[in-house]
């Protein structure tokens, strides 16, 4: 009866616990975040959505092969979600492992061809290995299905502008700057056009 009763109880405390690392990571104090997080009950830990959150959480606080491992568990425990796979590629891409973040570009766009994200951070890969035509694609896909997002014409800006095609490029660019002036990308895509 004491073992049920003290399990009860250790149950019972997770939301708590879990709201504490959602506290601290709101507060930017990510290491704490993931040490609350780390204390959650193993019934918790053995969890997609803990498995999930470690990995976000390592992501924020730079550790970047310690996140994609943990992403990569998660994918391991929801191998049809798209969502792991999204997770996945975000250490992948600020590591600069592009080639690595294009593979797993791929498998989201294979469950999910319209994810806008995953078109967006595969473009984004595909646009760090040269392959600006194959980027370009997917920025156009994006911004057909999402005219006003200005990230995504951005991209597709810089996609041109690689390809040799600068007046498109200021066409593109300056899209963007007359509902975002301050979009720090098509600035500096703006400004390169002018080079």
């Amino acid at each position: 009866m004491i073992v049920a009763l003290w399990t009860l109880m250790a149950v019972a405390g997770a939301p708590d616990t879990w709201q504490q690392s959602y506290d601290e990571e709101a507060r930017g104090a990510f290491v704490e975040a993931l040490a609350s997080h780390e204390r959650l009950p193993s019934a918790d830990q053995g969890t997609y959505t803990w498995q999930l959150r470690k990995a976000w959480l390592l992501y924020l606080q730079g550790r970047y092969d310690e996140s994609t491992t943990a992403y990569e568990r998660a994918v391991g425990m929801a191998p049809k979600a798209v969502e792991p796979l999204l997770g996945e590629m975000l250490p992948l891409l600020a590591a600069r492992r592009w080639a690595d973040a294009e593979r797993v570009g791929r498998k989201v766009l294979a469950l999910d061809p319209k994810s806008a994200l995953g078109r967006m951070r595969t473009g984004l890969a595909l646009h760090n290995l040269g392959r600006y035509a194959d980027a370009e694609a997917l920025y156009r896909s994006v911004v057909e299905d999402w005219p006003s997002d200005v990230d995504a014409r951005a991209g597709l800006g810089w996609a041109q502008l690689k390809l040799g095609r600068v007046e498109e490029a200021k066409r593109t660019f300056d899209a963007v700057l007359g509902v975002a002036p301050r979009h720090a990308s098509a600035q500096a895509g703006r400004a390169a056009c002018s080079e």
